[in-house]
C-alpha cells in the first residue's frame, strides 16, 4: 500500500511541476493557443467581434476568420512581421478611442506577453482544431469547476427546454444546465 501511494505521490508532483502548474508555461505554440490565446480572445474580445458581432468588420467567430482583415484592411495577425499584425497593434495603442478592448482595461503585460509570442512563434492552431468555432475551443479550454450545491442569491435563468414528452426540463443559468425530472419535481442531473 506504501508503495502505490509513493507511485502515486511521485507522478502527481512530477504532473504539477513539469507539466502543469509549476511550469513556466505551455510547452507548445498550439499549446499556448488553447489554453491562453482562446480564453484571452474570447473572453476579451468576442462579445465585440464575436458570433453575429463583426465590429469594425472584424471576427474572431472562428480560427479561419480571425486571419482575415476587417474594415481597415489592415492584416490582423502577421506571422511575418509580428509588430505589425493589427490585433497586437490595437492591444498596445495609447490612444483609448482606437485601443482594444474598446471601453475596458487594458491588457496587462502578460496577455499582450502571451499574444506577441504566439504571433511571433507563427500563430499556429492544431491541425485536428482547425477551423473551429471560438465558442467551441473556449469551452475545451476553460478549466471546469464545480457548481456549488446553492447558491446565495437567485441566479438568472438564460434559457428553459421542456422535453415533447413533458418528463424533463432543462433549465440554463450561470455556467451550468440544470436537469430536473418533472414527473417526480426532484433535480436529476446537474
Amino acid at each position: 500500500m506504501r508503495i502505490i501511494f509513493l507511485v502515486y505521490l511521485i507522478a502527481t508532483v512530477e504532473a504539477f511541476t513539469a507539466g502543469g502548474c509549476l511550469a513556466d508555461g505551455p510547452s507548445s505554440d498550439s499549446q499556448l493557443f488553447r489554453e491562453r490565446i482562446v480564453p484571452l480572445l474570447y473572453e476579451k474580445c468576442f462579445c465585440c467581434h464575436g458570433g453575429g458581432a463583426t465590429e469594425g468588420g472584424y471576427s474572431i467567430a472562428d480560427t479561419e476568420a480571425m486571419f482575415k482583415p476587417g474594415d481597415s484592411g489592415a492584416v490582423p495577425i502577421s506571422t511575418d512581421m509580428p509588430g505589425a499584425s493589427e490585433l497586437l497593434l490595437r492591444m498596445t495603442e495609447q490612444d483609448v478611442s482606437l485601443r482594444m478592448p474598446l471601453d475596458s482595461e487594458p491588457l496587462d503585460s502578460k496577455e499582450i506577453d502571451d499574444i506577441r509570442t504566439w504571433i511571433a512563434a507563427g500563430a499556429k492552431i492544431d491541425a485536428e482544431i482547425k477551423p473551429a468555432l471560438f465558442i467551441e475551443l473556449y469551452g475545451k479550454s476553460k478549466p471546469k469547476t464545480k457548481s456549488p450545491d446553492h447558491y446565495p442569491v437567485s441566479v438568472p435563468v438564460s434559457s428553459v427546454l421542456l422535453s415533447p414528452d413533458g418528463q424533463t426540463l432543462l433549465v440554463a443559468g450561470y455556467s451550468e444546465v440544470l436537469v430536473w425530472n418533472v414527473p417526480q419535481q426532484v433535480l436529476a442531473h446537474r
